[in-house]
């Protein structure tokens, strides 16, 4: 053992001990109480496919892919996250030889001496960087509270005082077995210059190495605290979150992303959706633990960036108050609201308790109705979500609750409830006329119900609701209508037999009536399987396509279901149907509708068809929105929102309407009819009816077979 060794006596040996002891019993009893409160939640299985959730934690722990959407400061958390995991190795050799006087081979070699070192320093910057962020630039979506310079703090501290030990050690031990740590070298350098009456530069005189020697000891401890200070408090933090968001990381839902979860036994329930946090997964609660706070989740939310009361990291905020304070937990650096709370870090579990008396009730209290259906299910925020946070389906969870156990819901969708319970679709229209959108087509469409038993239909195309009952989306069946017959296909629809897939009411937490719709299809579907080899459906609307491909599985409908951008794009592409050049020149923007996108990640089939036509680039001009693809801006439908009034703040389809406009595109090429409906009303909102048009992407295919009618551009 080397006498030097700052703390190798008994005395600093039990004082430490007893340190690491008394840190040690703190955190295992908070963890204990963490763990017990996400034993509230309901049980649900996230240990499935282990190998991908493996995978996808290499990618969202190790890699920080979520990060990197906001370039600077994911870089900074990057370098920090890194920093982090090498000063703790840095930290146990630090130990380790202080009271021993041993080395651990690795920890002590020269390449990790360089590469803690490194990273010593960018994690200074990237602290330099967090600091400036939120003093001077000050996003709105970021909470800074005093817990965020606690923790800034305590980091510094640590790379400070492991700075300075570098430095003093190396004065005290300048040639001993102690790595090379080149900025502590350095740093020793200007703290403890060199004399010329040293006897070699490198080696200072007994008194000036035993000054290190005390400055060392000092730092050591001084150190140690600091890590053992930062470890008591992380638990109790906001900053909590660097301990559970490798979990939520981990068991994020890795089934289909448009499926929401099923009831199970409707009809037997006595309560429907989650108002308190025993409704909620344990996963539900764990991601309160994860959130950081950083507001990507608000910046995006379409509905909070156009004035509306919904705030993500609210609703997220909200729920970890209220499990915290029932379960007896303290909380430090948390805001409720614009308070922040930090006097609770001190109180009793008794004090707790009685403020979770005192709190107002979790839906229709500290969540409001108002805050829960304005969200229109973009899922933008789970996207940006860097901690793979789920907000959406706890909003929907909590809309379950409303409409089926509180009957409490917007006027608006009163009618559109009725009318799916007794229409098969959201209009006073009879579903007997579903198909009469098919009489002014020069052919004869074939509707299953018809089709010889035995025969194969190559693909069914389901209409929709819009498609088939609203005039302005009847353009865009009429114009799949005519791809298909063009291509030779032999396809069919179901006319009469077709209902609403379920998706507005499941959005507006109605699942009684989507379950009631959504097995009255299958029945139908199944059915056709089996009788006329049914092979593949196609549908215009991403909210269809959404349902039947994700959704419908959860009761027994499986089905290969595509959209009608994908089908266009591989019939173009194997030459099954040709785009004429005679394309007027023109610039096109393209939207990327949310159920198509985010949800189900196609991007590339519209952009393809887009680039087909005339010839590619030569004929339109391409541009995209600053906001596209992962990133798209929603229209404002989707969740129920199409039949909602907007009167509060912006028009969500205005404010994205003016995003197309500003790119000086003619036409907004959509792929959606609820996009193209809400776009629409938001060109004549804008007053932009003589500068710009929204065409689907079928209405842009001008066809072999029709080159002598009048082209739609």
């Amino acid at each position: 053992m080397s006498k030097l060794a700052p703390n190798a006596n008994l005395i600093g040996q039990i004082l430490f001990l007893l340190i690491l002891a008394v840190v040690a019993f703190t955190i295992t009893l908070r963890v204990k109480k963490l763990i017990k409160a996400l034993q509230k939640g309901q049980a649900e299985n996230r240990l499935d496919e282990l190998g991908k959730r493996v995978m996808l934690f290499i990618k969202g722990v190790l890699l920080q892919d979520r990060l990197w959407r906001n370039p600077l400061p994911g870089l900074a958390h990057f370098l920090t996250f890194w920093g982090f995991i090498i000063i703790q190795f840095g930290l146990i050799q630090f130990i380790f030889y202080g009271l021993t006087g041993l080395s651990i081979p690795f920890l002590n070699s020269r390449p990790f001496a360089l590469a803690l070192d490194a990273m010593l320093v960018l994690v200074l910057l990237s602290l330099i960087y967090f600091a400036y962020r939120r003093l001077i630039i000050r996003p709105a979506q970021l909470t800074t509270t005093k817990d965020a310079w606690i923790i800034l703090s305590l980091i510094t501290g640590v790379v400070v005082t492991l700075l300075l030990a570098e430095a003093f050690a190396w004065r005290a031990l300048p040639n001993a077995e102690n790595g090379y740590p080149l900025i502590g070298r350095r740093l020793a350098e200007v703290l403890i210059p060199t004399s010329k009456s040293w006897p070699n530069p490198n080696e200072a005189p007994r008194d000036v190495r035993d000054l290190a020697q005390v400055l060392w000891t000092v730092t050591w401890w001084v150190h140690v605290l600091i890590v053992m200070t930062f470890a008591t408090y992380l638990p109790s933090s906001k900053h909590l979150h660097l301990l559970s968001s490798p979990f939520t990381t981990f068991f994020q839902n890795i089934k289909p992303k448009g499926a929401l979860s099923k009831v199970e036994n409707i009809e037997e329930l006595e309560h429907y959706g989650a108002n308190k946090i025993e409704d909620f997964t344990w996963k539900d609660l764990l991601d309160t633990y994860a959130c950081t706070e950083c507001g990507r989740c608000t910046a995006v939310c379409p509905a909070h960036q156009t004035g509306k009361p919904l705030n993500p990291k609210k609703i997220v905020i909200d729920l970890k108050t209220t499990l915290f304070a029932q379960s007896g937990l303290s909380m430090v650096g948390h805001t409720v609201g614009e308070q922040e709370i930090t006097s609770q870090a001190t109180t009793t579990t008794a004090a707790i308790l009685e403020t979770a008396h005192n709190l107002p009730p979790l839906v229709g209290g500290m969540i409001t109705s108002a805050e829960l259906w304005a969200c229109t299910t973009c899922r933008a925020c789970m996207t940006e979500c860097p901690v793979y946070i789920e907000h959406v389906p706890k909003i929907v969870e909590m809309r379950r609750y409303l409409v089926m156990e509180e009957s409490e819901f917007p006027k608006e969708i009163i009618p559109i409830f009725n009318h799916l319970e007794r229409n098969g679709n959201p209009w006073p229209q009879r579903n007997a006329e579903r198909g009469d959108w098919t009489t002014k087509l020069p052919f004869e469409v074939k509707v299953l119900a018809e089709a010889e038993a035995g025969q194969e239909i190559d693909v069914l195309f389901w209409t929709g609701c819009m498609p088939s009952f609203d005039a302005r989306n009847k353009k865009i069946a009429e114009r799949l209508a005519m791809i298909l017959e063009e291509a030779g296909l032999n396809w069919g629809i179901l006319g009469p037999e077709e209902s609403c897939t379920g998706d507005p009411a499941r959005r507006a937490g109605n699942e009684y009536l989507y379950q009631m719709l959504a097995q009255q299809n299958i029945e139908v579907l199944n059915g056709y399987q089996e009788s006329v080899k049914l092979k593949k459906i196609v549908t215009v609307c991403p909210h269809c396509f959404n349902t039947l491909k994700n959704e419908y599985p959860q009761l027994g409908g499986n089905y290969e279901v595509i959209h009608h951008t994908q089908l266009i794009a591989e019939l173009i592409e194997e030459g099954r149907i040709k785009v004429v050049p005679e394309i007027e020149a023109t610039k096109v923007t393209f939207h990327d509708p949310c159920y198509l996108g985010r949800y189900n990640d196609i991007y590339d089939a519209p952009r393809f068809i887009l680039n087909s036509l005339g010839s590619g680039m030569k004929k339109i001009e391409f541009v995209e929105m600053p906001r596209h693809r992962t990133k798209s801006f929603c229209c404002g439908g989707g969740g129920g929102r199409a039949w909602m009034e907007e009167t509060t703040g912006k028009r969500i389809n205005q404010t994205r309407i003016q995003e197309a406009a500003d790119t000086g595109a003619e036409i907004v090429a959509a792929a959606c009819p609820f996009c193209i409906t809400m776009f629409e009303d938001g060109i004549k909102g804008k007053g932009l009816e003589e500068k710009m048009r929204v065409l689907d992407v079928t209405e842009l295919i001008q066809l072999q077979s029709s080159q002598k009618t009048e082209p739609n551009l």
